[in-house]
């Protein structure tokens, strides 16, 4: 039965040597429960000989079990990571100021992100996105800037013009035309 301060041992191997880790300490418990077993003695020399060999077997394939998961886990992690998605940049008005807050998005991928005080932005488009992404950037106050843009692209700058207001035209009496006007009134009393 394996106890407490056993697992403990597997825990602390497992972060100190990952997947192999653990295997080895798997294998270094149950080394020392056959030998705590005191069956030895019990044994012939060629009994004791085999299981020891058999032990040191599954000790050896245990060990090349756990490089053989590392090796897969950290090339499928690298070939992962090493391609690169992210489209990043800053926001500026026309005046050249860093605007924050301003919503970035990319539909074709499912990302969104938001500028940071800085202006600066890093949106990650992820492996379906096909290039070119088309990315929509928009503030309230400033005009929607759309465009296709490269996967991976950095030190993008871009440039949000302030929304021009509508021209409001202004009647005959100088009410504007926003709302409703009143043209004529007429009052009528009662005699």
């Amino acid at each position: 039965m394996v106890s407490v301060p056993d697992l403990s041992i597997l825990q602390t191997v497992g972060k100190v040597a990952g997947i192999g880790g653990l295997g080895i300490g798997a294998v270094i418990i149950l080394l020392r429960e056959i030998i705590r077993k005191n069956v030895f003695p019990n044994l012939t020399r060629q009994q004791g000989y085999r299981l020891l060999v058999l032990v040191a077997g599954f000790a050896w394939l245990t060990g090349l079990a756990g490089i053989g998961a590392w090796v897969y886990v950290n090339s499928a992690h690298a070939s992962s990571a090493s391609k690169d998605t992210t489209i990043t940049g800053s926001v500026r008005d026309v005046q050249n100021n860093a605007l924050s807050g301003v919503q970035l998005a990319a539909p074709d991928a499912g990302a969104q992100d938001y500028s940071t005080s800085n202006g600066g932005f890093r949106l990650n488009v992820g492996n379906s996105a096909s290039s070119p992404v088309l990315l929509v950037v928009s503030k309230n106050g400033f005009e929607t800037w759309e465009n296709r843009i490269s996967v991976p692209s950095h030190d993008l700058v871009i440039e949000l013009k302030l929304r021009t207001p509508p021209l409001i035209q202004k009647d005959a009496n100088g009410h504007s035309g926003s709302g409703p006007s009143i043209i004529s009134q007429s009052v009528s009393r009662n005699q």
